[in-house]
């Protein structure tokens, strides 16, 4: 019988066993069933006792069918296997030449291909431990071969990488039990208590007071965090100048921490001062027809929070030691310098006979009623109630108290600050002609 070629084939199978599987296929050529050793799960398993080797088609295997080689075949577990057992079939001829050739005597081409084909064999089983184990890849430039430390050395140690080298030591430490440890593992264990445990595991005593804590209210209590309570806004007994501001809560606006605030009462017509009922102007005197931005403050040395008023919205000018703020709602006086009533809000907006919003987008939507002479063939200029700081998208005039449809009104020229009214047709025909409503939207 011709010796069975060795193909170039790594000679290991693993699988995943199905419920009740109990048939494993090898494709590697083999000289004897015991040159193959089945894991079951990591445990090295008995042939015969828990299983035997067959032919791929089943049938047991001759002595004729194993001579000269058996190209693959099967492992058959006497029992059925459970459900994702894993099954390891690992090729393992035992390095030994049993095969002599005489001096001056016959030539035996079959004896010498079947120890040929067996030292090929033994070839792939080391190649195959040696893919199998930790080594260095072809391009590391570390020293050449790592070897590990002496026995005496390494035992009881746990094993690292040198800093600088690379090469495998023995770490520092001792044994406890049968385990390994560092030295801080090692003190750790020596700890006499839990007190001594957590300072070298280097726990504060701050987090010592949290993890001691007997319930979420008293950690929040500890970590400072403050439930979220909305401070609300409205005007005052005094309501041309006061703003009176409920308890509650504000994150600071550099997002550094958080603080409350308690009930308090500001005066937006006299210059700040500390504590409820006195004035809340960060600076100057309170002007007239001005949107004013209301803050919520916080003087973290002496932990007090109070609020005051701003002309500006980013950058008010703060008291003395309070350095943290938080921008809350807008105001706006009247012609008077009075708040108006009601007027607190998160836009700019002025609602009268002519008037102005500003949304949150910073789109602007302007509006304006004009009594009286409004314009001619050669027209005339009328302003916005405020100036758009960018551009004028659309506007719209119409008349209002005319009859007769004796004028056509048009608006043909404008700027970011001024709209020209054209009369097309005029007459003192028009009889009951009042004015005209200007609408117009910019940004």
């Amino acid at each position: 019988m011709p010796n069975v070629p060795v193909n170039d084939i790594n000679p290991i199978h693993q699988y995943v066993a199905t419920a009740n599987q109990t048939d494993f296929v090898f494709t590697y050529v083999i000289y004897a069933t015991s040159d193959i050793q089945v894991y079951l799960n990591d445990v090295l398993k008995t042939e015969a006792t828990d299983y035997t080797v067959k032919n791929s088609d089943g049938s047991a295997i001759t002595a004729a069918d194993i001579a000269d080689g058996l190209a693959g075949g099967k492992v058959v577990f006497n029992a059925g296997l459970a459900l994702n057992d894993n099954v390891t079939l690992y090729r393992d001829i035992p390095a030994e030449r049993t095969t002599g050739f005489t001096q001056s005597g016959a030539f035996s081409s079959d004896a010498m291909n079947l120890a040929l084909n067996k030292i090929i064999a033994l070839i792939q089983q080391v190649q195959r431990d040696g893919e199998r184990t930790i080594r260095q890849s072809p391009s590391d430039t570390g020293s050449s071969p790592i070897e590990l430390p002496p026995l005496d050395e390494r035992k009881g140690k746990y094993m690292f990488f040198n800093n600088t080298t690379g090469v495998p030591e023995a770490g520092p430490g001792a044994s406890v039990g049968n385990y390994a440890v560092s030295e801080f593992g090692q003190a750790l264990i020596d700890d006499a208590d839990a007190a001594t445990a957590l300072t070298t595991l280097g726990i504060s005593a701050f987090a010592k007071t949290l993890l001691d804590d007997a319930d979420a209210a008293t950690a929040r209590a500890t970590l400072e965090i403050l439930l979220p309570k909305q401070i609300t806004i409205s005007n005052g007994t005094d309501s041309d100048h006061d703003i009176d501001f409920t308890a509650g809560t504000f994150d600071f606006d550099d997002q550094s921490g958080q603080a409350t605030l308690s009930t308090i009462t500001k005066q937006i017509d006299a210059t700040w001062a500390e504590g409820t009922n006195a004035g809340g102007l960060d600076t100057g005197t309170v002007a007239a027809d001005t949107f004013y931005y209301l803050f919520a403050i916080y003087n973290p040395t002496t932990q007090t929070s109070d609020a005051l008023f701003s002309i500006s919205s980013t950058s008010p000018t703060l008291p003395s030691g309070y350095t943290k703020k938080k921008f809350l709602k807008k105001v706006r006086t009247d012609t008077s310098g009075n708040l108006i009533a009601g007027y607190i809000t998160d836009i700019d907006t002025l609602f009268n006979s002519s008037g102005y919003t500003i949304l949150e987008n910073n789109l602007i939507l302007q509006w304006r009623q004009i009594q009286g002479q409004i314009g001619d063939f050669s027209g005339v200029t009328h302003s916005f109630p405020i100036t758009f700081p960018n551009q004028v998208l659309a506007i719209n005039v119409h008349e209002y108290g005319g009859s007769n449809n004796a004028s056509f009104i048009r608006v043909n020229t404008w700027t970011t600050s001024t709209f020209t009214v054209y009369r097309d047709y005029y007459t003192t025909a028009v009889s009951g002609f009042k004015g005209i409503f200007m609408f117009s939207i910019g940004f």
